[in-house]
């Protein structure tokens, strides 16, 4: 069993909750903040089991979840979901 410094899992817990205010700041009116700190905190926490530090769990937990953002976004449209800045997917 791999013991994790407890620095290091705040330093992590720390930079994924800023990641999740970045990208639901960037995709506002598009999904609901609590989808996207879900989002967030679900792929960082696997990613961080498979053994990524942190500058790579970052950097690979922002491109992953802005990509199933982008998925949820385009399946929400193509399905004739909302229009005119409502809001397209909720927590």
């Amino acid at each position: 069993m791999t013991h994790l410094n407890p620095l290091d899992v705040v330093t992590t817990q720390t930079g994924l909750r800023q990641l999740a205010e970045q990208l639901s700041l960037e995709y506002a009116g598009a999904v609901a903040p609590g989808r996207v700190l879900r989002l967030v905190l679900t792929t960082g926490h696997r990613l961080r089991r498979q053994g990524l530090g942190h500058d790579d769990l970052l950097r690979v937990t922002k491109s992953a979840v802005r990509a199933d953002l982008i998925t949820l976004i385009g399946a929400s449209l193509s399905a004739g979901g909302p229009r005119d800045g409502e809001r397209l997917a909720t927590a």
